[in-house]
């Protein structure tokens, strides 16, 4: 009846509905819930009918009612709906609705029932409390409810905090129960020594969503590891921002400050504790005072300033020199500069056995990437910093090349510790043009050109990334080529550290590859991040994305260029490839029916003396007519010209056996034809889904595709992931087989040759296909004068 025509709803029923809803728990009326749902599902449909007979009270009513969260939650959000929109939104009335949720914590003498026992109103209570909790935390979770509690003047949110105030330590300990929910806070169990409940919402404590039967290390990571995106903005952090400028506003500060001080022990720790997390989150009036007890502007004695609180101050988010123009922050920066100079002989003169070394170390790699970040504003201390550091180390190697930095502390203090402010800045683009604009790269290359300065050679190697191409490889290059047996013993040692902390080697001479069909990525798409940025993946290929054109913003990796191809106007298919972002690559548009099939290619551009890669990603659906199958044929005889091919993807043929090279269907065999017509080879052996084989890496250069494995699947996919490298040596290797040079054959010579030949003798018996490939057999001794050989 509602779905037909609500407005016809008979207001009879209504009120029968809504009398059921107001006194069937008290009544112990199995039909309550029932009513209540139809009495919510009238209130979207017809909500004047529900209104004007008071149906949103019996609502709200029920919401303190009913302990089950989801129904409490469906409940509560009916109401806000109808706030939601101007033309419902008369129907609810202001400051009297909504607030009756807020009811249990701000009427003292609450009763929910009037004839309820004395001797269970402590139970009842406990139960409102619940409820009431369940109602609020739902409602700020929805913008209506937000503004609605939060508007100015007599808010609910007043409401709440003012209640704090209040020497209540059952409503005190409820209420904070209810702020930590609405902040998304992890409980502190209840105890009186501090330190107990400080380490009972550790987030390193094991949870039992780590367990090996649950989310195991997926869970862990996706609770401790913070969120990497730069590419878009975390919508929870501007939420929690939007509600915590709220409570702020209305004195929530001040309402914990009085918990604290006026509550028993249990109760003062779970506010102080709160409150240190609600301080942590509002960073500009505890930036400030971290300034300030960092005792960096209060005197002079670099040692006994409090380094904790710097790197916590450098490492703040979203506080640099360019959004941040306090003068104190310049005068803290103008300080740190002083220290870290070569030439105030304050840091670079400490020993490297100083307590503090590794510290002050750590702190001052952090202060050059926030000046890097300060972008024009930290630019000259920057450049300060950086020019100051290459006048001592030119100054320290000017006379007595191979005594003068011995003897100037390089081995035995700080300073040495300078190469690691270069190799942080290395690794950020702009930080490379701030190294080249002071001159740093040929610092370097004259130091590591001196002689019997193999500690040299370990700092520089050990130090500066070489994940793209640059002045930072040509360094590599030159100590490479230094005749020194313990440099490249350095590099070596160098390239096994980056393996083991998951960077690109110092020369990149293979490509480690992940390839996947995602069967959907839509609730896959976190946990193939932490997959391929715990393993490092080059290049990742994913078949069947399923996205369309909402899907911009969440398909972006971290760190990665990301290609991709969406199937138009349907649902499903997809293909996408991630390439690192230190790899030079460019879309290739093969121009061979290209919107007619899922297909993608890209060229990654080789590196020293690598040879280029085309990759290619290919997804074929198991009904794909004959037509399209024949233009991707034709895109990969014209992708099989390249010197180095790697394609990849479901081609969905099951009948074909791999090891005779055979299939049943016609359309399978003309598959395996075009492989052999372009001269491929498929490298994977193993079955990728339920003991079929139809996920596979095709290669036209043998040795090119090598380290294949097949295991593991993405989410709930159907399909076994592949991983791979793509192998790309330094330099080719030389044939050492004769081979006969067609390019400059002479073929008038070859055709008079032929013609000489007793065909129908020398063929008798035979089969022509096995044996015209011994067709040389058959020729004279002059035909060598045809092909020469290369």
């Amino acid at each position: 009846m509602i779905t037909v025509n609500a407005s016809l709803f008979p207001s009879s029923i209504t009120n029968s509905l809504i009398a059921v809803g107001n006194d069937g728990l008290q009544e112990r009326d199995r039909m309550v819930r029932a009513c209540i749902a139809i009495i919510c599902e009238l209130a979207l449909q017809n909500p004047e009918v529900v209104a004007l007979r008071g149906g949103l009270s019996t609502i709200l009513k029920n919401v303190i009612d009913c302990h089950l969260s989801r129904i409490n939650e469906a409940l509560i959000t009916t109401v806000l709906h109808l706030i939601n929109h101007p033309k419902t939104r008369q129907y609810v009335r202001a400051d009297v609705e909504l607030e009756r949720i807020l009811a249990p914590y701000t009427d003292f003498h609450y009763r929910h029932n009037p004839d309820t026992a004395e001797g269970q109103l402590k139970e009842d209570r406990e139960a409102r409390f619940l409820a009431s909790k369940m109602g609020i935390v739902a409602a700020f979770r929805s913008w209506a409810g937000i503004i609605s509690l939060c508007k100015p003047g007599n808010s609910g949110i007043q409401s709440l905090i003012g209640v704090l105030c209040i020497p209540n330590m059952e409503i005190r300990q409820g209420l904070l129960e209810v702020l930590y929910d609405i902040f998304r806070l992890p409980l502190p169990v209840v105890a009186e020594e501090f330190i107990e409940a400080l380490l009972s919402v550790d987030p390193s404590r094991f949870q039992d969503c780590w367990r090996l039967s649950d989310g195991f290390v997926a869970a862990e990571a996706k609770t401790i590891l913070p969120h990497r995106a730069r590419s878009r903005p975390d919508l929870m952090d501007n939420y929690l921002a939007l509600v915590l400028s709220a409570f702020i506003t209305n004195g929530l500060l001040e309402g914990l400050v009085e918990v604290i001080t006026s509550s028993d022990d249990h109760v003062s720790v779970r506010a102080t504790i709160l409150l240190g997390e609600l301080l942590h989150m509002d960073t500009e009036e505890a930036l400030v005072m971290n300034l300030r007890d960092s005792q960096v502007l209060n005197h002079k004695e670099n040692l006994e300033w409090n380094w904790n609180l710097i790197g916590t101050i450098l490492k703040w988010p979203n506080v640099n020199l360019r959004n941040y123009k306090d003068e104190q922050l310049h005068r803290f920066v103008r300080r740190l500069l002083y220290f870290y100079k070569p030439s105030s002989k304050l840091y670079a003169n400490l020993d490297l056995d100083y307590a503090k070394a590794k510290q002050l170390t750590v702190v001052g790699c952090q202060f050059t990437e926030f000046l890097l970040e300060s972008e024009e504003d930290g630019q000259g201390y920057l450049e300060e910093l950086v020019k100051d550091i290459v006048n001592w180390l030119n100054s320290s190697s000017g006379i007595k090349l191979e005594h003068n930095l011995q003897n100037n502390g390089l081995l035995n203090t700080l300073s040495q510790h300078y190469f690691l402010f270069f190799g942080t800045l290395s690794c950020h683009p702009h930080g490379v043009k701030m190294l080249e604009k002071c001159n740093v790269f040929q610092c370097l290359l004259n130091l590591c050109s001196l002689k019997n300065q193999d500690h040299l050679l370990k700092l520089t190697v050990s130090s500066l990334d070489y994940s793209r191409d640059g002045l930072a490889r040509v360094i590599l290059s030159k100590i490479l080529t230094a005749a020194t047996d313990e440099g490249e013993e350095e590099e070596t040692k160098q390239n096994i550290f980056n393996s083991d902390a998951g960077k690109p080697p110092c020369s990149i001479t293979s490509l480690k590859c992940l390839y996947t069909n995602a069967r959907s990525t839509g609730n896959k798409q976190e946990e193939l991040e932490i997959c391929v940025q715990s393993q490092s993946h080059e290049l990742v290929a994913i078949t069947e994305t399923w996205w369309d054109s909402s899907h911009d913003w969440n398909a972006v990796m971290d760190g990665y260029v990301l290609f991709r191809k969406d199937r138009p106007a349907r649902r499903g298919g997809g293909v996408a490839l991630y390439v690192r972002e230190q790899l030079e690559c460019i879309d290739l548009r093969l121009g061979v029916d290209e919107e007619r099939m899922e297909s993608l290619w890209v060229r990654t551009e080789g590196q020293a003396n690598m040879g280029d890669t085309v990759v290619g990603v290919y997804y074929r659906p198991p009904d794909q007519e004959e037509e399209v199958d024949e233009a991707f044929y034709r895109q990969l005889e014209v992708a099989s010209q390249s010197q180095a091919l790697v394609v990849m993807g479901d081609f969905h043929h099951p009948d074909i056996c791999w090891k005779g090279n055979t299939a049943r269907h016609a359309q399978s065999r003309r598959f395996l034809q075009s492989i052999d017509d372009n001269f491929l080879t498929q490298v994977v052996e193993e079955p990728t889904r339920r003991g079929v084989l139809l996920d596979l890496v095709l290669t036209n250069k043998e040795g090119l595709v090598g380290d294949v494995k097949v295991g593991g699947s993405l989410g709930c996919s159907d399909h076994e992931m592949v991983e791979f490298r793509i192998l790309r040596g330094r330099s080719r290797a030389i044939s050492r087989i004769t081979t006969l040079d067609f390019r400059r054959g002479n073929f008038g010579l070859f055709k008079d040759l032929l013609g000489r030949i007793p065909w129908v003798r020398a063929l008798e018996g035979r089969g022509c296909p096995r044996d015209l490939v011994n067709i040389q057999a058959l020729l004279p001794p002059s035909s060598r004068s045809v092909h020469p050989e290369e």
